[in-house]
């Protein structure tokens, strides 16, 4: 038996040396678009988080608007109670001032 035959018979039935190089190839163009895909769908991910996140500041945005103006409000409304208070302290003054004047 010759080199070669030997050669033959250690590799198998096919003879020769195996294609792996274009397996090989094939792989890594497989593993690179799934890569890529996987990539590409992150990015999408990414991009409706960053849209939610945007939405949920403008949410915030008019809470907070809403808030101070009920803030406000509530400052004027109490400020205009304290005038009425005062008002009405001044009007009690003024009558017990009438009465104790007409008593005498």
């Amino acid at each position: 038996m010759s080199h070669r035959d030997r050669v033959k018979e250690a590799q198998g039935s096919e003879g020769g040396k195996r294609p792996t190089g274009r397996r090989k190839e094939d792989q890594q163009a497989d593993l690179l678009n799934n890569v890529m895909e996987q990539v590409r769908t992150l990015d999408s991910e990414i991009d409706l988080l960053k849209q939610k996140m945007n939405l949920i500041i403008r949410e915030v945005n008019v809470l907070k608007r809403v808030v101070l103006l009920e803030k406000k409000d509530i400052r004027d409304i109490q400020g205009a109670e304290e005038e009425e208070k005062s008002r009405f302290d001044s009007l009690v003054e003024i009558v017990r001032g009438v009465k104790e004047g007409s008593k005498d």
